[in-house]
């Protein structure tokens, strides 16, 4: 007997923009993920790829799905 798990992928841009809409400045959204606002907007802007740190504080981890044929 086979067990599925369902995992719910999430897209950390969404979820970086969520968090940045809790704060009135990107500035603000930055220091509280302890990076700079222009590595934020790098990030929003598809121009940086997360590390893993920055998946972590938003609640993320990578995930390798591997499908059967």
């Amino acid at each position: 007997m086979s067990t599925r798990t369902r995992w719910q992928l999430a897209n950390p841009t969404e979820r970086l923009e969520a968090h940045v809409a809790r704060y009135r400045t990107q500035r603000e959204a930055a220091a509280a993920l302890g990076i700079t606002q222009p590595y934020l907007s790098d990030l929003l802007q598809g121009r940086r790829t997360f590390s893993d740190a920055i998946l972590g504080k938003l609640g993320l981890r990578w995930a390798v799905v591997k499908e059967a044929r």
